[in-house]
C-alpha cells in the first residue's frame, strides 16, 4: 500500500489486523488476531531502499481495540462549547470551539444550531433533527467556521444561536439528550460596506395575478442585508438608476406589486423586473432584471372574422334556442293545419244539412224558425240545462206530420243524393221511421 504525505491533514493510514502477544519481547511473542479490550503500543519503523532501519528509540503509543461491532456503548458527552462571532465579516457566520472527545474510537462530531434553548436532538427531543455541520473527527476541529442553522436557513447577526455537539464513534453510537449547549451571536464587523459586499438575489420569480404581479425570491446566505428594493420597467435595464422603484421588502421574500405602487401596471404590457438588496445605507445597483411578458388576448383574426360573417357554424345554428324556436314554429304550423282542416269539415257538415233541409222540405227560416229550433248563433252559449225528454208542443207535431205526408205524396226523381258521412248513397225510398224517434 504506497501512499504518499502531501500534507498534514492527509497523513498515511494502514489497517492492523494482527498483534504481537504473550511474550515479554517482539522476539518472544507470537503474532495473532487483534484481541479486543486489550491494550496494545504500537510503533512504526521507516526503512530505506537497502533495509536500514532504526529499532531502538521508537516513538509508540498505546490504543484499545474496540469490537464495534458488538460495541453499544456510547461516547462521553461534549465539554466545553464555546460560541463567538467569526471575526471580519459581514454577520454571517459564529465561531465553534469544544474540547475533542478522549474516546478512541470517536468517527465524528454532529453540530447542531437553532435560535431557542434546547437540551436534546432529534427525534422526540426539543432541538433539530438534522445536525447543521458534521465535522470529521480525524481533522483538527477547532475551530469550526459554522454559517447556517440546522434548518438551513442562515444566520443573521444579534440573533442568539445556541448550539450542541454531539460525538458518533464508529459504531454509530452516541448520546442525543442531556447535552451541554452554548450560546452566542454574530455581529457585523467589517469597517466598511460597499456594494460588493452585498449578495446578488437568487431565483427571482413574477407572475401575473390579474393586473397585479407577484415576485418572490431565494433569501441570500448573509448577514449584512437590512432589506430588499424592488424595481420595474417596461425596457431591458441593468443599473436600478433607469428603473423604477415600487416597492420595499425588510423580512418577506415574496410582494404583490399592484397598481398602488404603479399606476400604469397593465397586463397587457411587458415588464422587466429586479429585487436587489440593501444595508446601512449601501443598495446594490447592478441587477440582473428578469423579463415577465404580457399576458396574452386571445380573440379572432381579421380572416376569421370575415369568415364567420360569411358562414355560419353548425354548432351555433343547433344551439338549444335555435331548436326551441324551430319547435314552436312546427308547432304553430300543425295548429294552423288543423285549425284549417276543422274549419272544411264544418262546411262538410253544413252542406250535408242544408241536403236533408231540402230532403224534407222545410224552409230554416220558417219551419225550423217555428218550432224554434234555429241554431244558436256564433259564441252563443248553449243552455245544456233543458230536460232531454220534454214534450213537443201541437204546432210542432201536426208540422210534422204534414211534411212526412208531403214526402210521402211527391214522387221524387232518381236524383243521384249527396253523400252522407259515412261515404254510402242514400235510397230511392226515403225512410221515415226517424220520425218516430222524434215523436
Amino acid at each position: 500500500d504506497k501512499q504518499y504525505i502531501n500534507s498534514n491533514l492527509e497523513p498515511i493510514s494502514i489497517i492492523v489486523d494482527q498483534a504481537i502477544y504473550f511474550g515479554e519481547s517482539i522476539e518472544e511473542g507470537e503474532l495473532t488476531e487483534i484481541i479486543p479490550d486489550v491494550s496494545l503500543n504500537v510503533a512504526v519503523t521507516v526503512h530505506d531502499m537497502k533495509g536500514n532501519v532504526h529499532l531502538m528509540g521508537l516513538t509508540s503509543v498505546e490504543v484499545l481495540p474496540i469490537d464495534n461491532i458488538n460495541d453499544k456503548e456510547a461516547p462521553q458527552r461534549i465539554e466545553g462549547v464555546v460560541v463567538d462571532d467569526w471575526p471580519n465579516d459581514d454577520g454571517s457566520a459564529l465561531q465553534i470551539e469544544f474540547e475533542p472527545s478522549l474516546e478512541s474510537d470517536i468517527m465524528s462530531y454532529e453540530i447542531y444550531a437553532a435560535s431557542w434553548d434546547y437540551t436534546g436532538v432529534g427525534v422526540g427531543n426539543s432541538g433539530p433533527n438534522q445536525p447543521a455541520l458534521i465535522v470529521d473527527a480525524k481533522l483538527n476541529p477547532n475551530p469550526v467556521k459554522l454559517d447556517k442553522l440546522s434548518d438551513g436557513s442562515p444566520i443573521i447577526p444579534g440573533i442568539d444561536i445556541t448550539i450542541a455537539i454531539v460525538a458518533v464513534d464508529s459504531a454509530g453510537n452516541s448520546f442525543t439528550d442531556e447535552l451541554n449547549t452554548a450560546t452566542g451571536r454574530s455581529i457585523v464587523d467589517i469597517i466598511e460596506l460597499s456594494e460588493d459586499d452585498l449578495p446578488q438575489i437568487q431565483n427571482i420569480q413574477a407572475s401575473w395575478s390579474g393586473d397585479s404581479i407577484l415576485i418572490t425570491w431565494d433569501f441570500p446566505n448573509s448577514g449584512t442585508i437590512a432589506g430588499y428594493q424592488i424595481h420595474l420597467s417596461e425596457t431591458e435595464y441593468e443599473i436600478i438608476d433607469d428603473a423604477v422603484l415600487v416597492a420595499s421588502s425588510e423580512v418577506s421574500n415574496s410582494y404583490l406589486v399592484t397598481t398602488n405602487e404603479y399606476e400604469s401596471l397593465s397586463s397587457e404590457t411587458s415588464f422587466w423586473i429586479s429585487v436587489t438588496p440593501y444595508s446601512a445605507g449601501v443598495v446594490k445597483s447592478q441587477v440582473a432584471p428578469i423579463f415577465l411578458s404580457a399576458l396574452e388576448i386571445e380573440g379572432p383574426s381579421e380572416s376569421e372574422d370575415s369568415t364567420s360573417l360569411e358562414t355560419n357554424d353548425l354548432g351555433t345554428i343547433l344551439s338549444s334556442d335555435n331548436a326551441l324556436l324551430g319547435l314552436l314554429g312546427i308547432v304553430a304550423i300543425i295548429l294552423v293545419f288543423l285549425l284549417v282542416r276543422r274549419g272544411g269539415k264544418s262546411d262538410k257538415y253544413e252542406k250535408q244539412y242544408q241536403i236533408q233541409e231540402a230532403t224534407w222540405g222545410i224552409s230554416p227560416e220558417d219551419e225550423w224558425g217555428q218550432m224554434g229550433w234555429n241554431m244558436p248563433p256564433a259564441q252563443t252559449p248553449i243552455n245544456t240545462d233543458v230536460p232531454m225528454n220534454s214534450p213537443l208542443p201541437p204546432a210542432v207535431e201536426s208540422n210534422l206530420f204534414q211534411a212526412a205526408e208531403r214526402i210521402e205524396q211527391n214522387t221524387l226523381p232518381n236524383l243521384e243524393t249527396p253523400p252522407i258521412s259515412n261515404g254510402e248513397n242514400k235510397s230511392s225510398s226515403i225512410d221515415t221511421s226517424f220520425l218516430d224517434d222524434l215523436l
